[in-house]
């Protein structure tokens, strides 16, 4: 499985990023060109992203302000264009977390988990992925508002919910 996922996520993940991504990148920069509503939208989350200052506060704010946004079969690391204006899914959530908690000054990664369920089909539909933060000595898993203290990342897969069979820890 985890040459499986390398495979996945350090190949065909960036290839299909960079499809998707310039076709959005385009109906987003013209919505966000032509829609004051949009630029006003993206200023305000933007502004907000910049106020955090702390791990609490992230955790305030995915509580307060961010909106789950499911992308299915076209999922794929959002830019900051789409971020600020639409959110994302847990991928999303989970890398642009661990930029922040990174400039931070925290030791953070994001970490990817396998779905439970028959076959790898069943396992990809239910994959999932949170952050990893190292704080005072101590691992810490970040899902969404959920902060919680592990002893491992395989531990971390089971505080979040015991539907996600294994975590492996991404590289990037």
């Amino acid at each position: 499985m985890k040459i499986l996922y390398w495979f996945i996520h350090h190949l065909i993940r960036p290839v299909w990023s960079i499809i998707f991504n310039i076709p959005v990148s385009i109906w987003l920069l013209a919505w966000y060109l032509f829609d004051e509503t949009t630029r006003e939208i993206y200023s305000e989350n933007k502004s907000l992203w910049g106020e955090i200052d702390s791990l609490e506060k992230l955790r305030v704010f995915y509580d307060a302000n961010y909106k789950y946004n499911y992308e299915g079969f076209f999922d794929r690391d959002n830019f900051s264009l789409e971020w600020f204006i639409r959110w994302g899914d847990c991928d999303d959530m989970a890398r642009w977390g661990v930029k922040k908690l990174r400039a931070l000054g925290y030791k953070a990664t994001r970490i990817f988990m396998w779905g439970k369920g028959q076959g790898i089909i069943e396992k990809i539909k239910n994959q999932h992925y949170a952050i990893i933060v190292e704080k005072d000595s101590d691992l810490w898993v970040l899902n969404y508002d959920m902060f919680r203290h592990i002893t491992s990342i395989r531990a971390g897969a089971k505080a979040i919910d015991q539907e996600y069979s294994d975590a492996i820890r991404c590289i990037w």
